[in-house]
């Protein structure tokens, strides 16, 4: 009997043990995951903001040479 005692108090150990080590796993999994998602978020919105700025240069440059060439056919 005391054996036995013996070997449950152990499978208990081992248990606590794996199930700490699963916690520690998932909770920093979920850290990293967290922090990633959000670091590709504000990146990607950064990235936006930057691509549609280019856009609307690149858009009133072209507006104004089209007006001075239709300037100059005019005149």
């Amino acid at each position: 009997m005391a054996q036995s005692t013996q070997t449950k108090k152990k499978g208990k150990f081992r248990t606590n043990v794996i199930l700490t080590f699963l916690v520690i796993s998932l909770v920093s999994l979920s850290a990293t995951g967290f922090v990633s998602i959000t670091f590709v978020d504000l990146i990607g919105n950064f990235t936006l903001d930057q691509s549609s700025l280019a856009l609307q240069t690149q858009i009133e440059t072209n507006m104004e040479k089209t007006a001075e060439k239709t300037a100059l056919v005019i005149n």
